[in-house]
């Protein structure tokens, strides 16, 4: 589970960060380097130039707004994998410019220990990049290389806080078109059928189109919803074997139910069966919007491998009988 903003892949800022998921961008913690310049008075020789640079966190801030290298996605347009080409957003040149203070080593009694003149020169260079927004709001440009016209659009609004006397950004997307459930449909057509079949593919699409509009807790209760009714399906399959009503299968806790059932369950489920359940409730009741959504594509991808499990062995067991029929007419026509 990423949490730091230098942890983002630059194409998981366009589809992963969580719409209003706020990140830190630290401004702060520069970087210290060593280079050679050409002595003044004798150019055969050379001085070493200490210089501090941007953070990490601001350079990676910048290089995501300058990166226009073609990556390999889903388009919702085309329905499939294609080449997506961002734009870069259109910087001041003074920001390709990391160094914000020098001094050579034969003037080292000036040296800035404290970063004071560092700071000044970032927070010069923060007003020339909020210059280039639109209210705060920087716009990442992303087209299909199948399709010019497959365009999308990603928002994003930079805040300059301060606190304790103490520099940093924030950085939260705020809306983008087509929506993160429209990007995560690649996930979700694979197993339509089957999670029709459960009755709970609209609660699973539900669920993840709340968690892209910031409402994770909301989401919990539709992944949740999609958890339980794969448990009372199996059941309802399995409830004349068990010779067992309805009220006495709904009064056990959910591991008791779980254990009637894991001969027709997935293993993934039997296995984790008490983590994924107690941790959709504990988001329903005790998580903030913010930890449920930092939380949520975990638990997705987990309910998600119950279906592909599940899937797997219905495509298992159709493999099996089409070969079994194919080679019961095999024999029959050897025996003609």
């Amino acid at each position: 589970m990423k949490k730091e903003f230098g942890e983002y892949l630059f194409k998981e800022f366009l589809l992963e960060l969580n719409l209003y998921q706020k990140l830190s961008v630290d401004v702060e913690s520069f970087t210290s380097i060593t280079t050679k310049d050409f002595h003044d008075y004798d150019e055969e020789s050379y001085l070493d130039v200490y210089k501090t640079i941007y953070s990490g966190n601001f350079q990676h801030l910048i290089g995501f707004f300058e990166w226009n290298e073609k990556f390999f996605e889903y388009c919702p347009y085309c329905e499939r994998e294609v080449s997506l080409e961002p734009s870069p957003i259109e910087l001041d040149q003074k920001l390709s410019d990391r160094v914000l203070y020098s001094i050579r080593e034969d003037q080292i009694d000036y040296y800035d220990e404290d970063n004071k003149y560092a700071l000044i020169s970032m927070l010069n260079r923060i007003d020339v990049l909020m210059k280039k927004s639109q209210n705060q709001i920087f716009i990442k440009i992303v087209r299909c290389t199948h399709n010019l016209e497959h365009e999308f659009m990603f928002f994003y609004q930079i805040k300059l806080k301060v606190k304790q006397d103490k520099y940093k950004l924030e950085f939260q997307k705020i809306g983008q078109t087509p929506s993160m459930s429209d990007f995560a449909e690649r996930n979700i057509n694979e197993y339509e059928k089957i999670m029709k079949d459960y009755n709970c593919f609209d609660d699973f699409v539900m669920a993840t189109h709340m968690n892209g509009s910031g409402a994770g807790v909301a989401a919990y209760t539709y992944l949740r919803r999609v958890f339980e009714k794969v448990i009372y399906q199996v059941f309802a399959d399995k409830q004349a074997v068990l010779e067992m009503s309805d009220k006495e299968f709904r009064d056990k806790h959910m591991n008791e139910k779980i254990n009637l059932l894991k001969d027709k369950l997935p293993e993934f489920l039997t296995d984790n069966n008490s983590k994924i359940y107690k941790l959709l409730s504990t988001g329903i009741h005790g998580l903030s919007e913010k930890q449920a959504s930092a939380m949520f594509p975990v638990l997705q991808s987990a309910i998600l491998i119950i279906f592909r499990q599940k899937k797997a062995k219905i495509d298992e067991d159709i493999e099996e009988k089409e070969t079994k029929n194919a080679l019961s007419n095999f024999m029959t026509k050897i025996k003609s």
